[in-house]
């Protein structure tokens, strides 16, 4: 597939203590495991550039010109020549261009979200909350958008952010939002949804800020299933509008982005339901620290910080308003627990956590059960923390396809 085209500049290739000026092509390369940002440098002095392939010098840094943007860069590749072309990639993935206080809104394209009805209409909707209105559509036709097409990612949707009110914003607080919505949406599609195209437009339509690449994603492999049914998006509003709320309060906020960053990577596609078990455990460990040590909810247990797993989890989803008994599906699970003497969700999924972790060598326990329950127990917990009072898809249930029930707090 062949790059897309961003930008050019005119950029100083910082080298051994040394500044070269050289020319910049900015590129979007599609790569089997997403699109990544290539800088190719050119008209490079054959003696710089022998340094960097020879592998003299290991580090670099590129200071763009006209986009006022100094990005540490590592070498990608590069040939030999009169018109030598070396292309290096930066350490961090987006780029940020510029800053800006006159925003008037931002387009951008969701890459590997799923597809959603609302009854209504096809991938189309417009969420209102916390001052904010965005707007999501089908994706627009470009082939920049074409490009990023293969059997592992794709653009699904475009969309638009902008103020309820039509007053400006600036740049630091659009990606800030782009940032929580990155969240929200990965908490809702199961795994990293990606952005591209990134474009903040002043109140003439001119492009006042952009970023170069498209963060964090994974390749669309499997289908885990979330808590989200395709076919009721309206529950989508709720998560999106609970996570703007969510930013009103920092250490809220930075714990929900902890706890979906571990949620995204517990995948059974990822670190297998084993590694996921883990990782699931440490996220409804970190909000219940949240929740009964710094926000001070009370704990009718005792004090929180005294408590084991068991109890800690048990006292979390009891104040969430979350059910504890086995749930009838997971019958290996609630076998299990039966011949163990454990008496209720929580305390078998630690017990089964610590088995795992502490290598007692019992290799024939329900793992992939005990990760289902320990998975929904997170969407519950990271739902209650969004304030979502809507629908959801109950995996501990048997389903069919669009089988939702109300959260059991709503």
């Amino acid at each position: 597939m062949p790059d897309i085209y961003l930008d050019s500049d005119d950029v100083d290739l910082v080298i051994g203590g040394e500044d070269v000026r050289a020319h910049c092509q900015v590129v979007l390369r599609p790569e089997c495991t997403g699109p990544e940002v290539i800088f190719r440098v050119s008209r490079v002095p054959l003696d710089i550039g022998l340094r960097v392939l020879l592998g003299s010098v290991s580090r670099y840094s590129l200071r763009f010109v006209k986009a006022v943007v100094q990005c540490d860069v590592f070498c990608h590749s590069g040939g030999a020549g009169k018109d030598q072309v070396l292309e290096f990639r930066p350490y961090r993935d987006p780029v940020i261009v510029g800053t800006t206080e006159e925003l008037a809104s931002v387009d951008f394209d969701l890459i590997n979200f799923p597809n959603f009805n609302t009854g209504r209409s096809e991938d189309r909707m417009d969420v209102e909350g916390a001052e904010w209105h965005v707007e999501i559509r089908p994706p627009r036709e470009s082939p920049g958008v074409e490009a990023l097409r293969s059997p592992f990612y794709q653009v699904t949707h475009s969309c638009t952010l902008s103020r309820t009110d039509g007053s400006a914003f600036s740049s630091g607080v659009a990606w800030e939002l782009l940032s929580v919505l990155q969240d929200a949406l990965s908490f809702t599609a199961g795994r990293w949804v990606g952005m591209a195209f990134v474009a903040g437009l002043n109140s003439g339509g001119e492009v006042a800020w952009n970023c170069w690449g498209a963060g964090r994603l994974h390749p669309h492999l499997s289908d885990d299933g979330t808590w989200f049914d395709h076919h009721h998006g309206d529950s989508l509003p709720g998560v999106i509008c609970g996570a703007f709320d969510l930013l009103r309060n920092v250490q809220r906020y930075q714990t929900f982005h902890a706890a979906v960053y571990w949620y995204v990577r517990s995948g059974a596609d990822r670190g297998g339901v084993d590694g996921g078990l883990i990782l699931l455990q440490a996220c409804l460990e970190r909000v219940g620290w949240q929740r009964f040590v710094i926000d001070g909810a009370p704990c009718p247990d005792g004090q929180f910080e005294n408590l084991n797993g068991g109890k800690r989890l048990r006292c979390l989803l009891r104040e969430c308003g979350i059910p504890v008994n086995m749930p009838p599906k997971l019958a290996d699970l609630a076998d299990e627990a039966a011949a163990q003497g454990w008496e209720d969700g929580p305390r078998a999924v630690v017990e089964i956590r610590n088995r795992l972790v502490h290598a007692t060598g019992n290799d024939h326990l329900p793992w992939h059960e005990a990760w289902m329950l320990s998975r929904w127990y997170v969407e519950l917990v990271l739902l209650r923390m969004l304030n979502f009072r809507g629908e959801y898809l109950n995996r501990t249930r048997a389903l069919v396809v669009g089988d939702v029930e109300r959260v059991p707090w709503a």
